[in-house]
């Protein structure tokens, strides 16, 4: 039968539309922040960077969660296993093991050390007032290195 979007439906489409452009986004900014010169290989620090150490893979968790609720209604209960799994999956998979490669690679420099230190890993969130006071009191970098 075919009904009109219910509000949780229609919230839940809005959902992975904003999931599927907090991503691209994100990796465009990424995209443009590596091709600028003399910055090559350096981590981004802007734009929804400076709230997140990994925006997009947020924006994929979104998408996913949303994608879900969309479909809820009309599945059974255990289909909720498949995005669990995908949302499982980008945060102790993906985003662990790349935070491992650039801790691994960048913990010895100050600039990254403070990045991680005042930057949600995953949800983009403002930095707190003492750590963003404190990153504005230094003379720090816009970007570091990135893989």
């Amino acid at each position: 039968a075919n009904s009109p979007l219910d509000l949780v439906s229609a919230l839940s489409v809005g959902g992975c539309v904003a999931g599927v452009a907090i991503a691209a986004v994100a990796d465009a900014q990424k995209t443009k922040s590596k091709r600028v010169k003399g910055q090559e290989g350096m981590w981004c620090e802007r734009g929804l960077w400076y709230y997140s150490r990994h925006p997009n893979h947020f924006g994929e968790a979104v998408f996913w969660a949303s994608l879900y609720t969309v479909a809820a209604k009309d599945t059974p209960t255990w289909a909720a296993a498949s995005p669990l799994f995908v949302l499982l999956w980008i945060y102790n998979v993906t985003v662990n093991h790349l935070e491992q490669r650039y801790n691994n690679k960048f913990m010895a420099s100050h600039d990254y050390s403070r990045y991680k230190w005042d930057t949600s890993l995953l949800v983009p969130w403002p930095k707190s007032r003492a750590n963003l006071a404190k990153t504005n009191s230094t003379n720090s970098l816009q970007s570091g290195p990135l893989t």
